[in-house]
């Protein structure tokens, strides 16, 4: 499983893993919004979110989708695909982050 975590102060932050199931031979990935901030250590927190159906979704990812969110994390080029899906079509965008 991979891990990515980028909390912020203002709660804007997300968190987001991936895996892959070999039951169907597929790339997962879970979206959390954050859902607080703990000034004293510094850190987001995301446990409300797992429970929120508005600040959470699951997604499975083709091998070409996982392929470009790579390479945006490799090569610091952007990534968008709008995933098709009966219940609930989303829109994902990855893209490199600059600091100040």
């Amino acid at each position: 499983m991979v891990h990515i975590y980028h909390p912020s102060k203002t709660n804007k932050g997300f968190a987001c893993s991936f895996w892959f199931s070999e039951r169907d031979n597929s790339i997962y990935a879970t979206l959390l919004k954050q859902s607080g901030w703990d000034d004293k250590t510094q850190n987001g927190t995301f446990k409300a979110s797992m429970t929120d159906p508005t600040k959470k979704a699951n997604i499975k990812l083709s091998f070409i989708e996982a392929a470009g969110i790579l390479d945006c994390i490799e090569r610091g080029r952007p990534f968008s695909q709008y995933h098709d899906s009966e219940a609930s079509p989303k829109q994902i965008s990855f893209s490199p982050w600059m600091g100040k």
